[in-house]
């Protein structure tokens, strides 16, 4: 950098020649141009950029999922569920000559202490009905009969999702009648646990369709089942630490707000009864 002088040219804003100029704490000043190109849009870098793009696109897909089950800690990180979504998926995403492709099983949409839940079957009858029957206690933690649990079904050929009413974790099986336009289609099925202070557990997947053993299958990702801490390495990947299991409890005492937690109306699409189980505490 170097101060301006009156000269000829007396002093200036911007560009002459190879230098600039400019006003710096009341003094005008120049420095040399900078000849390197700001946005050279190298093949690696467009490439990136439409695939950060795709992330965000499909983390906004996802956000009444995400919104109930990346709440807390996103908040604890001071960005937004649907940042965080896409921060914690990148294992997820990958391009393969130009095309974007998403491992689906390898989602996570939720994320916290609680206890999770582990799919043994998610499939479609004839009246177009999700049937699911879920593992309530794989890691055979300490958890609340009456903890809710979410399942978010996502359809592949129109990246559009659905947020099913809770079921109580004691319940062990779920009924969603589906929209008419996820009829015979891929459809992904996410599954967590969120306890009465708004804290969720991982994400349990399956594919509509497909049968699984509890406890194997039912948990994406890292949010393995071996050991007491499974799931510990997908929080790590998030950047939390859960030595302390209330780290992401509500500092205000507040609850995920109720309207997130569907995508449509009641009137619209309404959920199969389920039977209701006998309560208590299960460890």
């Amino acid at each position: 950098m170097a101060k301006q002088t009156d000269g000829i040219l007396g002093g200036f804003n911007g560009k002459v020649g190879t230098v600039v100029g400019y006003r710096w704490k009341g003094l005008w000043c120049v420095r040399s141009h900078n000849a390197l190109a700001r946005n050279p849009r190298t093949e690696a870098q467009q490439a990136h950029r439409a695939m950060f793009k795709a992330e965000v696109q499909l983390a906004g897909k996802m956000r009444w999922a995400v919104n109930v089950g990346l709440k807390l800690p996103a908040d604890e990180m001071n960005m937004t569920a649907q940042n965080l979504f896409v921060k914690g998926n990148q294992h997820a995403f990958s391009s393969v000559e130009g095309f974007f492709k998403v491992d689906y099983a390898a989602l996570q949409v939720s994320y916290g202490p609680v206890a999770p839940v582990a799919m043994t079957e998610a499939s479609v009858d004839e009246d177009n009905v999700l049937n699911i029957k879920f593992e309530k206690n794989p890691l055979r933690r300490s958890c609340d009969s009456h903890d809710s649990i979410f399942f978010w079904i996502f359809c592949e050929e129109l990246q559009e999702g659905y947020l099913s009413n809770p079921v109580y974790r004691r319940m062990q099986k779920a009924s969603v009648a589906l929209p008419d336009e996820f009829q015979g289609t891929t459809l992904h099925v996410y599954a967590f646990a969120q306890d009465e202070q708004g804290r969720c557990s991982g994400t349990g997947y399956m594919r509509a369709g497909e049968a699984g053993e509890a406890g194997v299958s039912g948990i994406s990702g890292d949010f393995g089942v071996s050991g007491e801490n499974g799931n510990l390495a997908a929080m790590e990947q998030f950047g939390g630490s859960f030595a302390d299991e209330g780290a992401f409890a509500p500092k205000d005492g507040r609850e995920v707000d109720k309207q997130q937690q569907r995508v449509v109306s009641q009137a619209e699409r309404k959920a199969v009864d389920v039977d209701k189980g006998a309560g208590g505490i299960e460890g």
